[in-house]
């Protein structure tokens, strides 16, 4: 997820089971099981269960740290532009205003879009907004570990090395530049009907991120955010979601949630609090 400081189911859906040494996803009936890895390992300091040869299948979550900042759901402690890699155009979700049960911001044609926790508190399902265009993708967010580990072999760890924020801007301005980032053409390419180009299996779309969003809900100033202590929130960064039924502009992503000691919220004018069973993004 594009942090506010910068910025379990069937039918083929996904679902996400952590432990302490072991993980299992379920597709369906398919259960694939994952390297022993734990979750306090940094990702770097251990061998790539792909060698050389790493790819979006077979599909790994990324449940070893990006950094030592934190874990690849909850952004990874990601402060620099370059880390935020551009990809030029995707269908994808943009989940960062998610999380209260009421309106928020300033449209009044703005609606609802909740974050809400999962009866095993693991995760969220969170309401996102579809849009199609130019987005970014958190390196330290990467949830596909094969796709994660390519991504860095090309783009450098800091993201640098290909098209990111500090080069590519919102407003199409920039020296934009360069190879686009490896990850980006998995999460175009997503596709529920063919897991072998997709980034996360049996998801419809990927959940990144945009700017179009930012007017319609009032974004502070960077650091004049509302401030949050100890507050759990939803990682959507780069996680899988599913079309609301009979419509394409919105879509629900299982984000799984993670504690934060501090979180600054980007729209003006709202709580850290929300009722119970809600979390924000």
């Amino acid at each position: 997820m594009l942090r506010k400081t910068y910025k379990g189911h069937y039918e083929k859906t996904f679902a996400i089971l952590v432990f302490v040494l072991l993980v299992s996803v379920s597709f369906g009936k398919d259960i694939i099981k994952y390297p022993l890895i734990e979750s306090n390992v940094l990702c770097d300091s251990v061998r790539p269960f792909c060698g050389d040869n790493c790819s979006n299948m077979p599909f790994y979550p990324t449940l070893c740290k990006p950094t030592e900042y934190g874990l690849a759901w909850s952004g990874g402690g990601a402060t620099s532009a370059t880390q935020q890699l551009y990809c030029a155009k995707a269908t994808y979700t943009n989940c960062h205003y998610s999380g209260s049960p009421k309106v928020t911001g300033i449209n009044p044609n703005n609606q609802a879009m909740p974050c809400k926790v999962s009866e095993d508190g693991k995760t969220a399902n969170c309401r996102c907004k579809v849009f199609t265009g130019p987005n970014y993708v958190n390196i330290d967010g990467i949830m596909n570990l094969g796709v994660y580990y390519k991504t860095v072999a090309v783009s450098g760890k800091d993201g640098s090395k290909c098209k990111n924020l500090s080069t590519c801007l919102p407003d199409g301005s920039g020296d934009c530049k360069g190879v686009e980032a490896l990850v980006c053409k998995y999460i175009a390419d997503q596709n529920t009907q063919d897991d072998n180009v997709s980034f996360i299996p049996g998801a419809d779309l990927i959940s990144t991120y945009g700017f179009d969003m930012n007017k319609d809900y009032d974004i502070a100033k960077p650091g004049e955010g509302v401030k949050c202590q100890n507050i759990d929130v939803a990682g959507c960064m780069i996680q899988p979601c599913k079309y609301e039924k009979g419509s394409k502009e919105y879509a629900t992503c299982s984000c799984p949630i993670t504690n934060m000691k501090t979180m600054m919220l980007s729209q003006k004018g709202v709580s850290c609090d929300l009722p119970k069973g809600y979390v924000w993004e």
